[in-house]
């Protein structure tokens, strides 16, 4: 995104950075080099000691209200500027949990949590300095090989998917100016035989190119 989020889910060496994007499909690549393509579920759970585990929204993403968002020491820094309560966890223990604007300096080799809306009452309550707190992430696919999914070390999602077992798409859920109207292209594939495809387009550049729709 404009101001440097990845968009979508993403992961790298088996550590997921951001989280899925509804009806977008991503692409895992497995050690061997192997591609799969479809669409996946992110389900990322908190633990304390002796409790049921606790939802975790979204990573390294923008807090929509009502949410509890992951901030690791992938993203910029420092947690997005908002109002409402964060905990900080380093070694897997909480170290404080407050109330606060955001902007606070995301420890090396922890995170954040941060909660905004009626969740930040739940999180004063509950979430105690010194008390231990694990974090488990899940990828959960809905389509595509699962045995390929589960040796994934890399995710990225993209647009729409072009073709599916030779059906002409697009397929998924993509606003109708994305679709129809030429920009920049990325695309990747893979043929029947294992032969796998690239094309790079160029485009929002008049009398360059201007880029392709997706049909």
């Amino acid at each position: 995104s404009q101001d440097g989020e990845p968009i979508g889910l993403l992961m790298i060496k088996r550590k997921v950075l951001s989280d899925p994007q509804d009806g977008w499909y991503s692409l895992g690549i497995t050690q061997n080099k192997e591609l799969v393509f479809g669409m996946v579920h992110l389900n990322v759970t908190a633990f304390l000691p002796n409790q049921k585990g606790f939802a975790i929204h979204g990573i390294n993403r923008s807090n929509h209200g009502d949410e509890i968002i992951l901030f690791d020491d992938n993203y910029n820094g420092k947690t997005p500027r908002t109002q409402g309560v964060e905990t900080v966890v380093i070694n897997g223990i909480i170290q404080v949990t407050s109330r606060t604007n955001g902007e606070t300096l995301i420890p090396k080799g922890g995170f954040i949590l941060q909660g905004k809306g009626d969740i930040t009452g739940w999180m004063l309550q509950n979430l105690y300095p010194g008390t231990p707190l694990s974090v488990k992430m899940t990828i959960l696919p809905e389509t595509g090989d699962l045995e390929k999914w589960l040796r994934v070390e890399y995710i990225l999602s993209s647009g729409p998917l072009l073709f599916q077992n030779g059906l002409a798409g697009p397929f998924g859920a993509f606003r109708k100016e994305i679709v129809e109207n030429k920009h920049p292209r990325a695309v990747i594939g893979q043929t029947q035989d294992g032969k796998i495809l690239f094309l790079a387009v160029d485009g929002r550049r008049p009398g360059h190119s201007l880029g392709l729709t997706i049909p």
